[in-house]
């Protein structure tokens, strides 16, 4: 094609200004169609020296472990326990290479297997496996070697746990990380790594001291156990070995929106309860109606609901949630009857209705909390739902008031509210009396403000008594008139009080 553009440009009849865009539009298409081409060539060289360099890595690893004794096959922590590292990263060419090394024992069939053979640690199987990051597909390079001892099998006086990780169907899990803790004194905590059949054996452990003195917990990135089974307890005897089987799965997510029958979200106060053998009965709650909820066993599951203003499910709602799914859901729920509260606020004393008073209405029941005010004829009309409600009033320079009271269903409830207002005064009571305590008529009283203007005189009366009133707050002295022979009349100091809003100072004084 290249060949024929050239030979148009050399011939004699010359082309036309169009003819030469249309062949360079060609020429490019052409161009840019082996670019991909191109790219993709790049990748695969890139992924097959990427994939040289790994199975090198793993031979050498290998090699390593062949070079071992016995004894030193295995990891450090591992199951058998030895002197390789199970996990380490290596950079070559500039690519990070992770280099995964598992050790198993294996199980035999020349002396019979497990339960049959109580002790099922006949040989070791060492299997390497190196991942690294790139475009292509197919990152990771596996390589094995079984190890034998060179002898015959020593029988030991210690004992053996054998794990199995599996899903709910039954198919083995590999790479579980399993760790046994809690052993008894002068034993280790262990770590091992389940293999291809789901299995990992901790062989030779010392017995138990106590029972289930043993914890086993596993556990692998990306999958979950059913709740309160991620650890188990278990027991060691000599020359036994005790099988612990363990079910995982990839977590599901469940999304439940909660409707009114219209559709529309309830977006109120909610609350969930999901209920299923594998996690028990969980709560949820949330402000909108709205839940979204991970990392769930899948399993069957039966979902309760419930809203502010709205009536709860009348029976539950199954959903059944596949591992690795997301199950989304709507519930929808039904309104709570209502009615009208129909509020009026007055002045106790003078009967006049109190607007932009501060209302606080709450449900008895669910704790919901309505804030409004009256408007300027001191009047709130709101609908509730049915039920019994405290309804707190309140309004700068009066006291408080608390009442409750039940809506009715379709109609409005009268609730009618008298505020008292503060007192901004209050009084001075003065008790004369002699020593034998009975009181003393037409003594003069009198009460002078301290730093207030205020002068006031009063005679006791038939009971001894007098009573100040209107005291602005503040501090008072309290006098008492005396008649001298050469003076005549003098004032006679008995007190200071200080005078509170809304409260009476008390001044009970005794005549000598």
């Amino acid at each position: 094609m290249f060949r024929q553009f050239f030979k148009i440009l050399q011939s004699e009849k010359g082309i036309t200004f169009i003819e030469t865009t249309i062949a360079l539009v060609v020429l490019l298409v052409a161009l840019t169609s082996l670019i991909p081409l191109y790219t993709f060539s790049i990748d695969t060289s890139k992924n097959n020296m990427s994939k040289t360099v790994a199975s090198n890595l793993a031979n050498q690893e290998l090699e390593k472990i062949r070079n071992l004794s016995y004894e030193q096959v295995g990891t450090n922590p591992g199951s058998p326990s030895g002197s390789l590292n199970p996990d380490y990263d290596k950079v070559v060419n500039g690519v990070t290479f992770h280099v995964e090394t598992r050790v198993n024992w294996i199980d035999g069939d020349f002396d019979g297997y497990f339960p049959a053979d109580a002790f099922p640690n006949d040989y070791k199987r060492a299997k390497v496996t190196v991942t690294w990051q790139g475009v292509l597909p197919g990152r990771s390079v596996t390589t094995s070697t079984a190890v034998a001892r060179e002898g015959e099998k020593d029988v030991t006086n210690g004992g053996n746990i054998q794990i199995i990780a599996k899903r709910a169907n039954g198919n083995p899990i590999d790479n579980v990380q399993v760790d046994v803790t809690n052993a008894p004194m002068g034993s280790s905590p262990l770590r091992d790594w389940t293999a291809a059949d789901g299995k990992a054996l901790f062989a030779e452990l010392t017995p138990s001291i106590e029972e289930d003195d043993y914890a086993v917990a596993v556990s692998k990135t990306g999958w979950i156990s059913p709740v309160g089974l991620e650890s188990k307890e278990t027991t060691v005897v000599a020359g036994e070995t005790r099988c612990i089987e363990f079910i995982l799965e990839t977590p599901g997510r469940l999304i439940v929106h909660l409707v009114d029958p219209q559709g529309v979200s309830v977006g109120k106060n909610s609350d969930l309860t999901v209920v299923s053998a594998e996690t028990g009965t969980v709560d949820y709650d949330s402000h909108d109606g709205d839940f979204d909820i991970p990392n769930l066993f899948p399993g069957d599951f039966e979902i309760t609901a419930d809203a502010a203003s709205f009536d709860p499910t009348s029976s539950p709602v199954e959903v059944e949630l596949q591992p690795g799914e997301t199950e989304e859901i709507n519930i929808t729920l039904q309104p709570t009857p209502s009615g009208v509260l129909h509020l009026r606020t007055f002045d106790q004393q003078t009967g006049d209705p109190l607007g932009s008073a501060d209302v606080k209405i709450t449900n008895v029941s669910s704790g919901e909390v309505i804030n409004d005010q009256t408007n300027p004829a001191g009047i709130l009309n709101t609908p509730l739902e049915v039920g019994d409600y405290t309804i707190e009033v309140s309004k700068a320079d009066y006291i408080p008031s608390t009442s409750t009271t039940y809506i009715e269903a379709s109609g409005a409830t009268d609730v009618d509210v008298y505020l008292q207002r503060e007192p901004i005064v209050g009084s001075i009571f003065v008790k004369v009396q002699n020593r034998a305590r009975a009181p003393l008529e037409s003594i003069r009283i009198r009460v002078r403000g301290v730093g207030i203007t205020y002068d006031q005189e009063q005679s006791t009366n038939s009971s001894g008594e007098v009573l100040f009133n209107n005291l602005a707050p503040g501090r008072y002295n309290v006098y008492r008139f005396a008649w001298n022979s050469w003076r005549g009349w003098q004032l006679i100091f008995i007190q200071q009080v200080t005078v509170v809003a809304g409260q009476q100072s008390r001044v009970i004084y005794t005549l000598r």
